[in-house]
């Protein structure tokens, strides 16, 4: 590659591992095709993260980014001690966890939750996805403006605005017609990157072999019968949530792999 074509990425994800991660697997390949990337988090954040392939490593840097200090953030948060993931604030003191990265100015404004929970009318193909009104009920009351003023919409919709393509972190195959709508919409190309799994960072053969004891069930299971749980490493749901999720499996008749931290 010439050098003229080189570029510099940075690449800034939201302080959640179920972003850093994939951020950081899209930041091989771009630093492997001799591209330089710059990956910037909080201290603690890149303290955890794995290390990278030798083809990438001289070519992609770790830039600690210690957040500003910020009233009503619990103390555990609070920079300069090696600060947080989201996952270390819980979901009132978010908000203000939002407003140590974003600062800018919204008006605010509600919409009925009702007309979250039918299919939206531009979506030209159809469609059953919408909201529960339990589920847009939840995360309403949630996820509001901060102390600044900055709601979640906003500061999404700012990004999209500024932004001059769209990666996706899913396959054209598995949701072609959403893609395709997504870029008629926005004006801006669409890319799907694919789903971007952590790299496997375990020895083939080793002590723990759960990957291959999960393989294996999967393996003499009929073709699209298994259904897949994963909750996320931040959602903490109560135990009468969990009861429920786990009586609707047994009631669906189908195999199932549930993945769930302690």
């Amino acid at each position: 590659m010439a050098e003229a074509d080189k570029l510099h990425v940075v690449l800034f994800p939201w302080l959640a591992f179920r972003h850093i991660i994939p951020f950081l697997e899209l930041s091989k390949p771009i630093a492997g095709k001799g591209h330089k990337v710059s990956f910037i988090s909080t201290p603690r954040n890149i303290d955890r993260l794995p290390k990278f392939p030798p083809n990438s490593a001289p070519l992609l840097s770790l830039v600690k980014l210690p957040l500003p200090r910020v009233d009503n953030l619990p103390e555990h948060t609070r920079p300069p001690l090696t600060c947080p993931t989201t996952s270390t604030v819980n979901a009132w003191s978010g908000a203000f966890f939002g407003s140590a990265i974003t600062m800018a100015n919204s008006a605010d404004y509600r919409t009925k939750l009702e007309d979250f929970t039918v299919a939206p009318k531009w979506v030209p193909f159809p469609s059953c996805i919408a909201f529960w009104l339990h589920e847009i009920k939840r995360l309403y009351n949630s996820v509001d403006d901060n102390i600044f003023g900055i709601s979640d919409a906003l500061r999404f919709g700012k990004t999209v605005m500024g932004c001059d393509v769209f990666l996706i972190r899913s396959y054209t195959e598995l949701e072609p017609s959403w893609l395709h709508l997504l870029q008629e919409l926005q004006q801006k190309p669409v890319v799907a990157v694919g789903l971007l799994p952590p790299s496997f960072q375990g020895d083939k053969g080793g002590k723990d072999d759960t990957w291959h004891t999960i393989n294996v069930w999967l393996d003499i299971q009929e073709k699209e019968s298994v259904v897949y749980i994963a909750l996320g490493s931040e959602v903490t749901p109560s135990q009468a949530e969990l009861t429920e999720l786990a009586l609707v499996l047994k009631l669906c008749g189908l195999p199932f792999f549930w993945a769930l931290r302690k």
